[in-house]
């Protein structure tokens, strides 16, 4: 889960910057493959409750669509 640190808060930087704005983007989009159908709970249960703490922690108040695609 600690990937995400580093992602989202170079992403919400890196937007920032180029926006000048100063504010974070409206929506985030996380497109995530997974190997089986037990992965969908971990994401549930434990991925998107941390991303979206994150997201309260470099104040971004933007709306999250996580996505997961199942291989079959």
């Amino acid at each position: 889960l600690q990937y995400y640190d580093r992602i989202l808060k170079h992403c919400i930087t890196q937007y920032k910057k180029n926006r000048g704005a100063g504010s974070a983007p409206e929506k985030i989009v996380i497109y995530k493959t997974s190997s089986s159908l037990s992965n969908y709970e971990f994401h549930v249960e434990y991925e998107i409750p941390y991303i979206k703490h994150l997201l309260k922690k470099e104040k971004a108040n933007s709306k999250l669509s996580f996505l997961v695609v199942e291989k079959c």
